[in-house]
């Protein structure tokens, strides 16, 4: 698979852990006053192992600097993220590889971060937008970023899902099939889910109208 390196810097606070988190070029900085054990359990959740993510750059307690060495598949597909779950050994394994691929997603400009763009229903801030490709027949690509970790690797699902598919072919993706095998129907808390599927309901809405405008 084709690899790629993170080059654009963000801030964002996962509001699930309390962590304030800064993404510097090729590194991730974890900034928050947290215990031993909270930092150990941050430090696996960010060592997947795609992105083989390592807390051995400083030992201070407010600050963990995890540098990462190989980021995830650019332009994944589904069936690619399937061979990759069932390739990991449990939830916590699948768990720690969905958030390697919210650190790689593209990043939304600050004035895209509108109320327009704005997908409600989610428990946390999900900003979503299409772009309509000039492909025989035309395709979308979606691009969306969150202030949560764990989203971001539920966007970088639905966009491995939804992005280079026609309107047509969208409307018809039985998204509940997929998240069921990929375990996030059992796996999810009930608001992640609702979240979840908040996210493919405007993703369809946006399907239904690029429909609109190429028929």
């Amino acid at each position: 698979m084709a690899r790629r390196i993170v080059t654009l810097a963000t801030t964002w606070r996962d509001w699930s852990s309390g962590l304030e988190c800064k993404c510097l070029k090729n590194q991730v900085v974890v900034q928050f006053g947290i215990p031993e054990s909270r930092t150990a359990t941050l430090g696996r959740l960010l060592s997947g192992r795609s992105a083989r993510l390592t807390a051995n750059c400083t030992t201070s307690k407010n600050q963990r600097i995890l540098t990462e060495s190989k980021a995830v598949a650019e332009d994944l597909t589904i069936d690619e993220l399937y061979e990759e779950f069932e390739d990991l050994a449990d939830w916590d394994e699948r768990c720690d590889y969905l958030i390697d691929l919210g650190f790689n997603l593209p990043q939304l400009p600050d004035e895209a971060k509108n109320e327009e763009n704005k997908v409600h229903g989610c428990q946390s801030n999900v900003w979503l937008v299409a772009e309509m490709k000039a492909t025989v027949p035309p395709t979308l690509e979606f691009i969306a970023n969150s202030d949560a970790i764990i989203v971001n690797g539920l966007i970088a699902v639905l966009v491995a899902l939804f992005s280079r598919q026609t309107p047509e072919q969208i409307l018809k993706t039985d998204a509940q099939e997929v998240f069921a095998r990929l375990g996030l129907e059992r796996h999810l808390s009930p608001q992640r889910r609702n979240g979840l599927y908040s996210m493919v309901d405007r993703v369809r809405q946006l399907a239904v109208e690029a429909a609109a405008k190429t028929s």
